[in-house]
């Protein structure tokens, strides 16, 4: 269960071919991804019939209906056999999640998601110097289409090594307490190698996304009151800056020089909307799963590459409509109420990162599953897995003593 978390989910992301965008066949990679699909399903499944009701909650109902909506949307998708497999792993991967922390417990899940990361941007950096090429980004630049200077690695663009390094980051920082009983190496080394990564990916994005949700880390441990001035000194510090210097700032965070490229978020805005008009035409159901690659692409507004709406709530609005929304709300809400009784720090950190960062990025809900959608559905589970244990507990907190050294244990398999 361990590797078949890491292989999974670095199988989902990694890309080992160099093609155009246009070309959709059928290689070796692609055959290898299926391979990766079918494996998770087979894992899945079995732990599903060995113990069927151990693992599951009333907290992760509401995210199964949620992905269930996205398979049936599938169903009048353009594109509706690679969206129906799409949808399906994801189903597949939460129930691989579940089982992966009901078996090996949280931190050592937390630990697998880790790893995926570390491999990732650490095979990424070291192909720099060997194939740069390869590993660099793709974009449009004076000198016309071809190599940018942002780091792409093995993923398929700069923005998604930014979520691979960005979320590994975050879960070293939010588990350190736990890391500090078993060796430092992996969160040292995973935290360099990602602040090495998303300095030279240049997502911007994923930055602001991740120094928000581990600045709420860090305002969670002792010394609050210390930790709460050093913050706000920061918060006005930064707002001092933007207001005194706000252009001499734009122009150092554009990529271009152009300030303009941030207020339109380098052309964000312009998919927006092109994006509402078509969600207008197909508010209720929208217009399935993974439409968005053949829907907008084809606009003459936009240009072919623009394979999704480039926010996260639009896109499950262009995909499952309004229904699809409202579920995920709906889902979102239980898990926040998980938090909000365990108090996992490392939950809301990952949530708040995914939602930030959704604000740009539709990821991970615009196409094939990846490695940002396992780490979601891992903290999902372990959301789930603690209001199960505290729920458990209350009711075993009669247990003879000869029993209750099996309880300590259950705890601390889940990292407390």
């Amino acid at each position: 269960m361990y590797l078949t978390v890491i292989v999974g989910a670095v199988v989902a992301t990694a890309i080992i071919r160099d093609r155009p965008y246009s070309d959709k066949s059928i290689d070796m990679q692609v055959i290898i991804r299926l391979l990766g699909v079918v494996w998770t399903a087979v894992v899945a499944i079995y732990w599903s019939v060995i113990r069927p009701p151990s693992a599951w909650t009333a907290r992760l109902t509401p995210w199964a209906i949620f992905f269930v909506l996205l398979t049936a949307s599938a169903l009048w998708s353009p594109n509706a056999a690679t969206a129906l497999v799409a949808t399906i792993s994801m189903l597949m991967i939460l129930v691989l999640c579940v089982y992966s922390v009901e078996i090996n417990g949280e931190f050592v899940s937390v630990r697998a998601i880790i790893w995926a990361s570390l491999f990732l941007c650490g095979v990424s950096l070291i192909l720099m110097p060997i194939a740069p090429d390869f590993v660099s980004m793709r974009g449009w630049s004076d000198d016309g289409f071809g190599a940018i200077n942002r780091l792409r690695g093995i993923t398929p663009s700069a923005n998604a090594i930014g979520g691979v390094a960005a979320i590994g980051a975050l879960l070293s920082y939010a588990y350190y307490p736990q890391f500090r009983r078993v060796g430092l190496a992996l969160p040292y080394a995973m935290i360099g190698v990602a602040t090495l990564t998303l300095i030279l990916a240049d997502n911007r994005m994923s930055i602001l996304a991740a120094v928000v949700s581990g600045g709420v880390i860090f305002l969670s441990r002792g010394a609050t009151l210390l930790r709460w001035a050093l913050a706000t000194i920061a918060a006005i510090s930064a707002l001092l800056s933007l207001t005194l210097a706000s252009d001499a700032i734009l122009y150092s965070v554009s990529r271009s020089g152009d300030t303009a490229e941030l207020t339109n978020l380098t052309g964000r805005t312009d998919i927006w909307l092109v994006a509402l008009e078509k969600i207008d035409a197909a508010p209720i159901l929208g217009h399935g799963y993974m439409s968005a690659v053949t829907i907008l692409s084809q606009d003459p507004r936009l240009f072919s590459a623009a394979a999704h709406t480039h926010n996260l709530f639009l896109e499950i609005l262009f995909s499952s409509g309004l229904l699809g929304l409202i579920a995920f709300f709906i889902a979102l809400a239980s898990t926040i109420r998980s938090f909000l009784i365990t108090s996992n720090m490392a939950v809301l950190a990952i949530l708040l990162f995914v939602l930030i960062r959704g604000i740009t990025e539709a990821s991970p809900l615009n196409g094939a599953p990846n490695f940002v959608i396992y780490s979601l559905l891992m903290m999902i589970a372990i959301a789930a897995a603690r209001i199960k244990r505290r729920i458990r507990s209350g009711r075993t907190s009669g247990t003879p003593n000869s029993q209750r050294p099996l309880t300590r244990h259950r705890q601390n398999q889940y990292g407390n």
